[in-house]
């Protein structure tokens, strides 16, 4: 925790500082706002009544109470504190105090959906930021700015290399807390491109950097995020002891906030269970202040979730809750919270016996994912368009100047007119050939990022996003297909008695030995560990495609040579296999082939189940 004694506040620590830049208790205002809020409120007061403070100190002050109220929601406090520190570092010209000022009003308007004023004062505090000298106060500057980019306009390609710098400084500094939130920033990049797995994977180290740190807020909130992808997973009692230790933390902070969007995800991981009781005692506590704070995505999660266990629990209104909660979302924009109330609205009315009603959520929420998927996939790509664009603007616009000053000088100097067109001609092909490089640069950009977004790094396979968006595309489409889903054997085994880089070397086999000889149609795919999906398109038996398929793979497998791993060591692998036909849903398609791989994997490993069969 956070330890100073109030009477000396902010300005006696940052009194001693060479030259204005980030404080010590601005770094750490994540560990618990709260108190970061008190102490800076105090400070304030006491500068105020002093004649000889300075406005570097009165500053800090600010900057600090602007940045903690805007972690703790309170807007109005916050902009109050924003400008007040903006107008005292125009007044002694300090660009630190001028970029954090526009870095944290970012983040206020982000959270209020001002979209493009976000991400342009995100924008302008980076430069700012860059007549910085100080590497920990840029840092600073700039995670702050990434998190609005990222968190709000969902720019991830422009937050991305802030997210970055800012790791590598506070690694450097040794800096446990703001090491884990710039970790859990680059978790909610993962988040907007769909990686899962990378996304649980950042927040988890990001959690763990905590380990032995007294930051109760920030363990609460990493915490339930944690929670929230655990529920994600379908994993409930995963998620519900993530979300226990994220109202423990809120409790110890008091935070209302905090512990309402913990009761929250404890509320639906018991509906998940079927505790019925739970759920409801949970969420009655949870949803009042959920709608008091406008966080009405999760509000309405909550009231969805509410309404499932009223039917359980066979109590009368649960339409209402879910008609109050329709209301809200009617007009929201597309979201994994608008993804996950339509998910619980669905299951309410099916357990209600509702199915008309059911059925008309469930292609909402078909509808939403899908174009959740799409935006991911584009987002990039958007992004450099709109550059490119812009490129071009500003070369017609030079076009138009050079042609405007062609005509002045033509009736200026009849003379000189050859010379003069020569230069300007020159000119011009010089600004194509700066326009034909721009180009060629955005084109190789577009294509890293649209092979960053669905190649696995490690192994070059196909990734979850890209043969998942393969399948769907089949079942759309309403063509046949054999799905098969691949678990490599014991895979943990190697990795605890070989080490993680033979176990990488494995993987990269198993993916070499199974692309061999593909037939046409088939497509595989990791999607995640030691786990693969091969889907062939196309009318087939899945009894006789099934042991051609496994009978491949293996012999394939058994003629690599694995660096690092003995030869008496025999890598072998589990396969369930399901048939895709247009009356299944691919939910329904992945479920069969992984039961029927878990059949497999019951009966002795080495083998292949039938959807059938299992």
């Amino acid at each position: 925790m956070l330890r100073i004694l109030p009477g000396l506040a902010i300005s006696v620590c940052c009194a001693a500082l060479p030259a204005l830049q980030v404080s010590p208790e601005l770094l750490a205002v994540d560990r618990n706002p709260q108190l970061s809020l008190q102490l800076a409120t105090q400070s304030v007061a006491q500068l105020a009544a002093q004649p000889d403070a300075t406005p570097g100190d009165q500053m800090q002050a600010h900057l600090l109470a602007a940045s903690a109220a805007t972690a703790l929601g309170s807007r109005t406090l916050a902009a109050r504190h924003i400008e007040a520190s903006r107008r005292l570092a125009q007044q002694v010209a300090d660009p630190f105090g001028m970029a954090m000022s526009e870095a944290i009003q970012a983040m206020g308007q982000a959270d209020t959906d001002k979209l493009d004023e976000s991400a342009a004062s995100a924008r302008n505090a980076i430069v700012l930021g860059e007549k910085i000298t100080d590497e920990m106060s840029q840092a600073y500057i700039r995670e702050t700015a990434a998190w609005a980019l990222s968190s709000g306009a969902s720019h991830y390609a422009e937050a991305e290399p802030h997210f970055v710098y800012a790791l590598a400084v506070y690694r450097r500094h040794g800096d446990l807390i703001r090491t884990a939130a710039a970790q859990a920033g680059m978790a909610g990049i993962y988040d907007g491109l769909q990686d899962t797995p990378s996304s649980t994977a950042a927040r988890r180290q990001a959690y763990a950097l905590l380990d032995h740190v007294d930051a109760p807020y920030l363990k609460s909130w990493i915490g339930w995020a944690l929670g929230q992808d655990a529920l994600n997973a379908h994993d409930p009692q995963v998620a519900r002891g993530h979300f226990r230790q994220s109202l423990d933390n809120a409790l110890e902070l008091q935070d209302a906030a905090s512990m309402a969007a913990a009761r929250l995800g404890l509320g639906i991981a018991a509906v998940m269970l079927q505790d019925w009781q739970a759920a409801e005692r949970f969420l009655a506590l949870s949803q009042p202040v959920l709608l008091e704070r406008d966080y009405f995505g999760l509000w309405a999660m909550g009231q969805s979730a509410r309404a499932r266990a009223w039917v359980a629990l066979e109590r009368p209104g649960f339409d209402e809750l879910l008609d109050s909660a329709s209301r809200r979302m009617t007009s929201a924009p597309d979201s994994f919270s608008k993804l996950r109330f339509l998910e619980y609205r669905a299951q309410t009315l099916v357990a209600a016996g509702h199915w008309s009603k059911a059925a008309v959520t469930l292609q909402d929420m078909l509808d939403v994912e899908r174009r959740l998927s799409v935006r991911a996939r584009k987002t990039q790509l958007v992004e450099l368009g709109v550059r490119y664009e812009l490129g071009k603007k500003d070369e017609e616009n030079l076009r138009l100047r050079l042609r405007d000053d062609l005509s002045q000088t033509k009736l200026r100097e009849q003379s000189a007119n050859q010379h003069l067109l020569l230069a300007l001609l020159a000119l011009a092909l010089l600004t194509l050939g700066f326009g034909a490089y721009f180009l060629f640069n955005q084109i190789q950009k577009r294509r890293y990022y649209a092979t960053l977004a669905s190649i696995d790094v490690l192994t070059g396979a196909p990734n979850r996003r890209a043969i998942l968006d393969h399948l769907s595309t089949l079942s759309i489409r309403g063509e046949d297909a054999v799905v098969a889903m691949l678990d490599i054997d014991h895979f943990k085994g190697v990795n605890d008695r070989f080490g993680h880089d033979v176990g990488d070397e494995v993987l990269k086999a198993f993916y070499c030995a199974a692309s061999q000889g593909q037939q046409q149609g088939e497509q595989i795919g990791r999607i995640g560990g030691e786990e693969w999906l091969v889907v062939c398109a196309g009318p087939a038996s899945a009894p006789q495609l099934a042991e051609q398929l496994f009978q491949r793979i293996r012999a394939q497998l058994k003629s690599q040579a694995i660096p690092g791993l003995p030869a008496s060591e025999a890598i072998t692998f589990s396969m369930g296999v399901a048939s895709l036909s247009p009356m299944q849903s691919v939910t329904d398609v992945l479920a069969s082939a992984d039961r029927a791989l878990y059949c497999a994997k019951h009966a002795g490993r080495d083998r292949y189940e039938l959807a059938a069969a299992a």
